[in-house]
């Protein structure tokens, strides 16, 4: 993906996320992003934040006594080899 690509799902992504986005909504908001323009890097993007742990089924959580990350390597099924 070329540099200017994904600078411009990154900025565009950020109008899909909450006010304080945890990594997974900033995952979510880059792939809503790429959504609007045909979906073709969604494949990619999951492979990027799976490989940090982001993956589905991740989750990061913050209560008044911490965090709580739930990590997961795991890509979806529309993007398995």
């Amino acid at each position: 993906m070329p540099n200017d690509t994904l600078l411009t799902l990154f900025v565009d992504g950020m109008n899909y996320t909450p006010a304080t986005p945890a990594f997974e909504h900033m995952r979510d908001g880059m792939l809503q992003a790429s959504n609007n323009r045909g979906g073709t890097h969604n494949c990619l993007i999951w492979k990027a934040f799976a490989e940090r742990g982001v993956g589905v089924g991740a989750s990061g959580t913050a209560t008044s006594t911490g965090v709580t990350i739930v990590e997961s390597f795991a890509m979806p099924a529309a993007c398995a080899p």
